[in-house]
């Protein structure tokens, strides 16, 4: 597997229950080099705290919206993110979420193996009082 850089951006908006978690299975991925780049959507819960006391992370306040729509919020999140990126593969990851210690890596060598793929998703897993299942799609569309 090729030593690229990586980029994951974690887009936020009053996640503090979360974002702590989310920050950690980012740095913490078995892949070491890589860049952490999180953006706060001007949250007011507290998170823009909690977030500046992270190290080796990237941080971006989002202080002037524009949208009263989530989703346009969240793109326009990643869209100002994928501007200040340096890696060669990128990773979204929302604040609510996390990343498996070697998600990274796994999708790195199936990047690898097979260099006609430029974008892959793999299937979340729905986590309700302590149990896991995975999230079921009958049809896949990539």
């Amino acid at each position: 597997m090729k030593n690229h850089l990586i980029t994951i951006i974690i887009t936020s908006y009053n996640k503090i229950k979360f974002i702590k978690k989310s920050i950690k299975s980012a740095l913490n991925q078995t892949y070491k080099k890589k860049e952490v780049i999180v953006y706060d959507d001007g949250s007011n819960d507290g998170s823009e705290i909690l977030i500046k006391n992270i190290r080796n992370i990237k941080f971006f306040i989002n202080r002037n919206k524009k949208n009263k729509s989530n989703p346009l919020n969240q793109i326009n999140a990643v869209l100002k993110c994928i501007k200040k990126t340096r890696g060669k593969y990128i990773f979204l990851l929302d604040g609510d979420d996390y990343f498996k210690k070697k998600k990274v890596e796994y999708f790195l060598k199936h990047f690898n193996k097979n260099k006609d793929i430029s974008v892959m998703q793999d299937r979340p897993f729905i986590i309700k009082k302590k149990k896991k299942s995975l999230f079921k799609k009958k049809n896949i569309y990539f």
